[in-house]
């Protein structure tokens, strides 16, 4: 609810029905986790999850994502520092114990892990520069080589890498960004992938305190500016032709 209505396990009953209703048409599904305590609800649902750039360096989360079992990626921190994404791939990369709730009881449980091998690092940029050019995958690619960790690399399109010659961030610049890191793929660097911020319609609408459900676009993003899908199909299908 965006007003002053909050009702945790509504919000979990009906966003295992909405992940659940998409997961039975085959799609994939990539989440962000930003607790320990809420995973084991949709992790039957999940082919994907990261840690964003604000909770990255949360201890608890990197040890959660050692016991998953499908890839976690770690953004870079919001000033652009990757070590702090490195120390946590390599956190979750090892065996460790995290706090969850048990499937079955629903009570708190200590879980034990043997590492997570498929957890990588997404690039989203910085507060003074973007990190998607190709000297910057090398770069972040070698850095995790040196560590022995795996050398995958995501691209975030959008926030510190979605600011224009100006220095303006605007979900527009999402969409070269995208389309440069496709290349460099097409190039030969296959181990590199690309994601953007997506909705219905582009741009974002403000969501403030006292505001109504009712008064909002379902089609426009409540949170960051988003690319709007026909741009985002455009894209998609321009990158599919050059495959």
């Amino acid at each position: 609810h965006a007003v002053a209505q909050y009702e945790p396990t509504e919000g979990i009953r009906l966003s295992r029905t909405i992940l659940r209703d998409i997961a039975q048409m085959d799609i994939p599904l990539a989440i962000e986790l930003l607790d320990t305590k809420r995973t084991r609800y949709f992790d039957d649902l999940l082919s994907l999850t990261w840690t964003g750039a604000r909770t990255v360096e949360n201890s608890e989360l990197r040890r959660q994502a050692s016991g998953m079992l499908w890839p976690v990626g770690f953004k870079n921190r919001t000033d652009g520092a990757i070590k702090p994404a490195l120390d946590a791939i390599e956190s979750a990369s090892g065996a460790n114990f995290y706090d969850a709730t048990d499937s079955e009881s629903g009570a708190t449980a200590v879980l034990m892990s043997t590492g997570n091998k498929d957890a990588f690092l997404i690039l989203r940029g910085g507060e003074k520069a973007p990190n998607y050019a190709p000297e910057d995958v090398a770069a972040a690619q070698a850095a995790l080589k040196a560590r022995n960790l795996l050398e995958f690399v995501v691209v975030d399109s959008a926030h510190g890498n979605s600011v224009d010659e100006n220095g303006v961030r605007t979900h527009k610049r999402q969409i070269p960004v995208f389309e440069l890191t496709v290349g460099e793929w097409l190039g030969g660097n296959k181990k590199l992938g690309a994601m953007m911020e997506v909705y219905l319609k582009e741009g974002k609408q403000e969501v403030k305190s006292g505001t109504s459900l009712d008064s909002l676009d379902y089609a426009l993003s409540p949170t960051d500016p988003c690319v709007g899908w026909d741009d985002f199909e455009s894209v998609i299908r321009r990158s599919a032709a050059r495959m």
